[in-house]
């Protein structure tokens, strides 16, 4: 259990987030996220394939609230609440990279 002495609030984290690691896109690496803002589906379109690779969802707070392997170029993020939120693939880069779900 983990208090927060700025909003007083205790909350037990399983995992955090490191928000220094955030990034603007690197459209070097990665051609784009797409719908950004989304209300359903999250679509990758990159230089490097993400078939097969896995990926971490964190909210504001630096929670995981997500993560899977990758299917397909697409995510559903439909249950996800609104707000901002990065994904981070591993295997590709060490970045995260920010996307808000309406």
């Amino acid at each position: 259990m983990k208090t927060d002495t700025l909003l007083n609030v205790n909350a037990s984290l399983n995992q955090v987030f490191d928000i220094s690691s955030v990034y603007a896109f690197d459209f070097k690496s990665a051609s784009s996220i797409y719908p950004n803002p989304t209300a359903s589906n999250l679509n990758f379109k990159s230089q490097t394939s993400t078939l097969n690779h896995p990926y971490k969802i964190f909210n504001l707070l630096g929670e995981l609230v997500r993560n899977g392997i990758f299917k397909s170029d697409q995510i559903d993020v439909s249950e996800l609440i609104n707000g901002i939120y990065f994904i981070n693939i591993p295997s590709i880069s060490n970045k995260a990279y920010p996307f808000t779900k309406i």
